[in-house]
Order: C-alpha cells, then sequence, then structure tokens
C-alpha cells in the first residue's frame, strides 16, 4: 500500500491511489467542459511523486525531505503534447509552492523554473501505471479551445495565461 495521507488523530491512511483518483474527480467536476479532461488528468497526477520509495520512508517517519510535485508534470510532458503539457506541467509543479516560472530549454536542475526542475532526478514512481488510469487528451481539441476567440498571438498568449491560473485553482 502506498500512503499519500495519514490522520494522525484518527490514523486513518490514505492510499496514493484514493487521494489522486478523488482529486482528479473534484478538478473535472469544478471544471468548465472544454477544459475537464486536463483537470482530471492535473489531479490524477498532482501526487504521483508521492509513489517514490523515499517519499514512503518519509511519511513513515524518516526525517527526509522529499520532492515529489514535479513528477507528474514530467509524466505530462512525456505523455501529452507540449501545449497541454505545459499548461499541466506548471499546475502540477506548482501546487505546493505557486504556478513556476517556465523558464528556458537551457535552465539547469537546480533552478526553480519549471524547465529546470523539470530535469531533476526522482526515485522511480513508475508504480503509478499500474495503479492509475490515465486517459488520452485530445490535442486538436484543446488547441481549438485555446484559439478560439483569439485574433492576435497576443490574446492567445493571455488567454494561455489565464487558463493556466484558472486550472491552477
Amino acid at each position: 500500500m502506498y500512503k499519500a495521507h495519514i490522520n494522525d488523530t484518527m490514523g486513518k491512511i490514505q492510499t496514493v491511489k484514493e487521494h489522486c483518483e478523488g482529486v482528479a474527480r473534484l478538478c473535472s467536476d469544478f471544471a468548465i467542459e472544454d477544459l475537464k479532461d486536463i483537470m482530471y488528468v492535473i489531479g490524477l497526477f498532482h501526487d504521483i511523486g508521492k509513489y517514490q520509495r523515499t517519499f514512503q520512508q518519509r511519511i513513515n517517519g524518516e526525517n527526509i525531505r522529499v520532492e515529489h510535485s514535479v513528477c507528474g508534470a514530467i509524466e505530462a510532458k512525456e505523455k501529452y503534447d507540449d501545449i497541454p503539457a505545459l499548461l499541466m506541467g506548471c499546475c502540477i509543479a506548482g501546487h505546493h509552492g505557486g504556478i513556476p516560472d517556465i523558464g528556458y530549454p537551457t535552465d539547469t536542475d537546480d533552478l526553480s523554473t519549471l524547465r529546470g526542475r523539470l530535469k531533476r532526478k526522482f526515485d522511480d514512481y513508475s508504480i503509478y501505471k499500474e495503479e492509475l488510469a490515465v486517459p488520452l487528451i485530445d490535442n486538436n481539441e484543446f488547441l481549438q479551445f485555446l484559439l478560439r476567440d483569439c485574433d492576435s498571438m497576443d490574446k492567445c498568449i493571455d488567454k494561455f495565461a489565464f487558463m493556466t491560473r484558472y486550472c491552477y485553482s
């Protein structure tokens, strides 16, 4: 069993699977129709880094620091096209500390930008693939939604930034 949370007063354990699926449902339920699928993935991926052995050691009492929020952003980048993956990555990687600066492709792993953090090394968390059903995202549908009502590149960039903040919230 992979633990996500332990209620100290009641001793109740919530598994990573229960937590991620529950958050995914809530994200989707609260989203506008055009973003329901992306929001589901954001919720599903936000804590898959808790499948790391080191995180499980931490939740079981070891006094160690473990970064977990970037793992879902890494998976979004691997599984989805650039634009939706970027939106998802910002939301997932920032779910504890705020939406990160995207940064540059040349950023190194010591930087706090999204692109820097995506280059960090993590313990294996791939067990999530056996526990969580990850849906496909229709990239064309998302791009059509993003481009709708945009008659200039500036408006499209502004809409993407707004949608990122909307999804993050």
